[in-house]
């Protein structure tokens, strides 16, 4: 995962840099202010601007958005049409709400991306060690293979 994003941020660089220097040509080529004006807008502001305006209007047009699971506190046209994740917390929403519903001692089984948030919250920040967390296998293993074929 750190290759991925690695391999993005240096991407990011180049494409900033390019960008930098056909604006400066594109800059020298614009006879007045109010051109560069124009373009620095439309290259700066309106994809700010789209972001903003998506999931209002996504949501107007598909009503939910689909094969998307739905957690408490998160808004799933934000978080899947705007870049910026800082003020996300429907994970932990959903954690904190699982572990305050279990009873003392339980065992809780859970697919990856639930067990990612339980887990997180037991040992960063030592919430419920009371209750045993146990990943389920993901759909491709040999024991969930073993189970749809006991089942069919």
């Amino acid at each position: 995962m750190s290759g991925i994003c690695t391999y993005e941020l240096n991407s990011s660089i180049i494409i900033a840099l390019y960008s930098a220097i056909s604006f400066a040509e594109l800059s020298k080529r614009l006879p007045t202010v109010r051109l560069r004006m124009a373009v620095i807008l439309s290259v700066f502001v309106a994809p700010i601007a789209i972001y903003v305006i998506a999931p209002p209007i996504a949501r107007a047009a598909l009503g939910e958005v689909p094969g998307f699971r739905e957690l408490p506190g998160r808004d799933n046209y934000v978080y899947v049409l705007s870049p910026w994740k800082h003020n996300e917390t429907g994970a932990r929403t959903l954690g904190e709400s699982i572990l305050s519903t279990l009873p003392p001692n339980s065992v809780f089984f859970a697919d990856y991306s639930i067990w990612s948030i339980i887990n997180y919250l037991q040992i960063v920040e030592n919430a419920r060690p009371d209750i045993d967390l146990i990943m389920l296998p993901g759909a491709g293993s040999a024991i969930a293979a073993h189970t749809r074929s006991i089942r069919d």
